[in-house]
């Protein structure tokens, strides 16, 4: 029996048309980012250019995706998501077109990377914020189901664009490509609330105050510091990070972690290549990963309903797991080895998608966590984009991808390491709420009196 869909938020066949848009949005987006180690060795034959500025490209891309995270929701929640999808579709499909006909390699960080770094990004957060709008009770299972298409999309486009590159070229496959843009542009009009409202309660979102902090009875003076003041929340929310010190620390721990996260995805391929591994199975390797990604989040999903303070030393033993992982990489010399590295990868990165939320959960509690999981998305989004241009730098310098690699894997150890202290902040922050009692004994004592006596007084 399906519910009617009374208002915002009732479930209904509606709302799973709405989640199965949502699939198709993490299908196509993160088919196509996750799928840049195959653009990655045409376009430096193309342009002759180097390590570094090619892997600029890719994570710049990738990173402003996650990285604008807290304005896009802003956004949707002040537009609609169907309106930031449908836009979001247009720039993205707008991007890839105007990429393939690109011939300085310059242009393509502004065609490329910012239009279509952007464009993604607005269909990343609007598929996942609608789902909120149309899901009151099956959350959970609805973002499961929506995030999942990010695993069945990066095997079936990795392959096919691998086809179509060796076949055709690049260009074409970009072309090709951004054809999907009219899926994504249909997605977003299924996006579309039926009601004409939000649900009562709901708060005014912060970008609305931005722009109406202008019409009110305040001087010029008051109102630039305020506009000022709430521009800045708007994207940064510094604030929960001044009060809570094991936030602070867990994202420096994170940091730290997943500062590499995207050197295999870049590399992996032409690393492969270099040892005599035929393209087309090289490509599949980025395939496995998502594979085994998609495993890992179902099994961590169960996990996750274990004791709390568990979640982030689950999460810890993936990381050394991981950090080993990459460190023994460049030893790999055949297939069997690079296909061990890459289902380890996709395990591991299962666990991080699943724990990274929950331990920010655990950290912040229900009031804070939206806002904290953005900015924390935004930290580590800015680390992401140093670490794999890093990487190429280190390989235009010493000739070979190794030394990247170990150094991904130090710092992921050192994250591990530095992980060990939020479980001391979370324990000290909730010492305080004993004090009294301990002072109410004390106190007895000094007058001679056993607590029962003084209750009783």
């Amino acid at each position: 029996m399906v519910e009617k869909a009374n208002g915002v938020g009732e479930i209904s066949k509606r709302s799973w048309i709405v989640c199965g848009a949502s699939f198709l949005v993490q299908f196509i987006v993160f088919g196509l980012q996750n799928s840049f180690g195959i653009l990655f060795t045409p376009l430096l034959d193309a342009f002759h250019s180097d390590e570094l500025r090619t892997a600029w490209l890719g994570t710049l891309a990738f990173t402003l995706m996650y990285f604008l995270g807290p304005i896009m929701t802003v956004l949707c929640q002040r537009f609609g998501c169907h309106s930031v999808a449908l836009v979001g579709s247009c720039l993205a499909s707008v991007s890839l077109l105007t990429s393939s006909f690109v011939t300085d390699f310059g242009l393509l960080f502004i065609t490329y990377g910012i239009c279509w770094g952007v464009g993604t990004s607005m269909c990343f957060y609007s598929s996942l914020v609608t789902l909120n709008n149309h899901f009151k009770r099956r959350l959970s299972l609805a973002y499961g189901l929506a995030m999942a298409g990010a695993g069945f999309g990066l095997p079936v486009i990795s392959k096919l664009q691998s086809m179509i590159i060796l076949k055709h070229g690049w260009r074409f496959s970009l072309r090709v490509f951004s054809s999907s843009g009219i899926v994504l542009f249909l997605c977003g009009c299924i996006f579309a609330i039926p009601t004409s409202s939000l649900p009562k309660g709901t708060k005014e979102p912060l970008g609305k105050k931005v722009v109406n902090v202008f019409t009110s009875r305040r001087s010029w003076y008051k109102r630039c510091l305020i506009f000022t003041r709430n521009g800045i929340k708007l994207f940064f929310d510094y604030e929960l990070f001044t009060r809570s010190r094991a936030l602070s620390v867990w994202t420096l721990s994170l940091s730290l972690i997943l500062s590499g996260y995207f050197v295999p995805f870049v590399f992996l391929v032409r690393m492969a290549s270099d040892v005599g591994i035929p393209q087309p199975q090289s490509a599949l390797l980025i395939g496995y990963i998502a594979i085994s990604q998609a495993i890992s989040k179902i099994i961590f999903g169960q996990v996750g309903d274990v004791e709390a303070t568990s979640r982030i030393t689950i999460l810890q033993i993936f990381a050394l797991i991981s950090a080993v992982n990459t460190t023994l990489c460049p030893l790999a010399y055949n297939y069997a080895c690079f296909l061990v590295f890459v289902i380890v990868f996709g395990i591991c990165d299962g666990c991080f998608a699943v724990m990274f939320s929950m331990g920010t959960h655990l950290i912040v509690g229900d009031k804070d966590m939206p806002r904290a999981f953005g900015n924390v998305c935004c930290i580590v989004a800015l680390v992401q984009a140093v670490g794999t241009p890093l990487a190429g730098l280190i390989y235009d310098i010493f000739g070979e991808y190794s030394i990247a690699f170990f150094i991904s894997g130090g710092l992921s150890t050192l994250g591990v390491s530095v992980m060990f202290l939020v479980p001391l902040l979370l324990n000290s922050r909730q010492q305080p709420q004993n004090i009294g009692p301990i002072r109410t004994e004390i106190s007895c004592l000094q007058e001679q009196r056993t607590p029962l006596e003084t209750s009783q007084v």
